[in-house]
């Protein structure tokens, strides 16, 4: 069976207009069905990123200003892709091959359990 992420939205009052993004969608033809709500402690928090997965998504808990990024296996000593603040979510789609870790850094504990989904 199949699982997918489709993406929608607009932007209106540009200067040329309203504009329409989308449907933008990230399929799998396989369902990966596995996610974790987890307090982060301050520094890296590990995930073992499931067999199959093609993307991942990350959203933060509600009126969360932590400071939040985003890395993998594959970059590790980067500094990682800032994750939105707040309840926003935040879309990942791995290259290939996909990595085997996934690692969320917190500049301070956070309040509030943090969602992390694998498609």
């Amino acid at each position: 069976m199949a699982s997918s992420l489709t993406v929608t939205g607009s932007s209106t009052g540009e200067p040329a207009g309203s504009r329409t993004f989308g449907p933008l969608t990230i399929t799998n033809m396989l369902t990966v069905g596995e996610s974790f709500s987890v307090a982060l402690l301050s520094g890296d928090n590990s995930f073992t990123v499931p067999a199959n997965s093609v993307a991942v998504v990350v959203l933060p808990p509600a009126n969360n200003s932590v400071v939040l990024k985003l890395r993998t296996n594959a970059n590790s000593g980067d500094g990682g892709l800032p994750i939105a603040p707040g309840a926003l979510p935040t879309v990942y789609p791995f290259p290939a091959p996909a990595p085997t870790s996934l690692i969320v850094n917190a500049a301070s504990s956070v309040t509030g359990a943090v969602t992390i989904a694998f498609i």
